[in-house]
């Protein structure tokens, strides 16, 4: 076909940002509660191109199953969930490490009220909702040392339901492998005898200790999640959390530090 600068058949669009899916764009439009996640949903062929993505297709997926469980929950139709709910959702998914564009997670009252072993400015990095960098260079995180703690302490005894850390999954990685054969055929079933199994994220903290009231309450002795949920449901005036081992990180690099009320 003859180049003609009129003809936008084959153009392509770069964005200068990451772009959020609507939850309207979900659910039919003419059969009540009828849910769509991957790669059949509303959308034209060309926001198709970047939507069918299988990692953004698996969120979508989450995101579906969330929206369904906030309709279940308010007795509604999943059209009402978008008119009406849709904050709730939007809030449940970032609860669950979903990073959703332009949006700030919601610290809990109860954490803003302790006093943390933190500078001014080391606490506004924990406590502002942000879960990962938005650009390149920016600093969303805390850094401590490994033996060092991280330390909440309230002005009186406090009901502690659930302690939720979010470590730094080493987003600068380019590839989850070294290997060139495996980011280059991903689908293979087999591998070479030179390849180099995908490993842990060094910035995920492998080792800690939770401490309330000085008792250990909690010990992590594997861990390999970057978003980690411990439920407390115990009450206390101080909590702290002590760092012991990285995957191989000099330092701990955590994002966000919350305690939630008992529910």
């Amino acid at each position: 076909m003859k180049n003609d600068e009129n003809n936008d058949t084959g153009r392509n669009i770069y964005m200068t940002d990451v772009y959020g899916i609507p939850l309207r764009s979900l659910y039919s439009k003419n059969i009540d509660n009828l849910l769509f996640a991957g790669r059949n949903i509303s959308a034209t062929h060309m926001a198709m191109s970047s939507t069918r993505v299988m990692n953004t297709c698996s969120l979508i997926g989450q995101a579906a199953g969330t929206a369904a469980a906030v309709a279940i929950a308010h007795d509604t139709s999943m059209r009402e969930v978008a008119k009406s709910h849709v904050s709730e959702v939007q809030k449940k998914l970032m609860d669950d490490g979903v990073y959703l564009p332009r949006m700030l997670r919601e610290v809990s009252a109860l954490t803003k009220s302790a006093k943390l072993n933190l500078s001014n400015e080391d606490r506004a990095l924990l406590l502002n909702g942000k879960e990962r960098p938005r650009k390149a260079g920016e600093e969303v995180g805390i850094w401590q040392n490994l033996g060092e703690s991280l330390s909440f302490t309230f002005p009186k005894a406090e009901k502690l339901g659930t302690l939720r850390l979010r470590f730094d999954p080493e987003f600068s990685r380019l590839s989850v492998s070294k290997d060139f054969k495996v980011r280059r055929y991903a689908t293979k079933l087999h591998t070479s005898g030179d390849f180099e199994p995908v490993k842990v994220p060094n910035t995920i903290v492998k080792r800690f200790v939770v401490y309330a009231d000085g008792k250990p309450v909690f010990t992590a002795e594997d861990n390999y999640l970057s978003l980690v949920k411990i439920p407390l449901n115990i009450e206390a005036r101080e909590l702290r959390i002590e760092w012991l081992e990285t995957w191989g990180a000099e330092k701990v690099h955590l994002y966000s530090a919350d305690i939630l009320d008992v529910s």
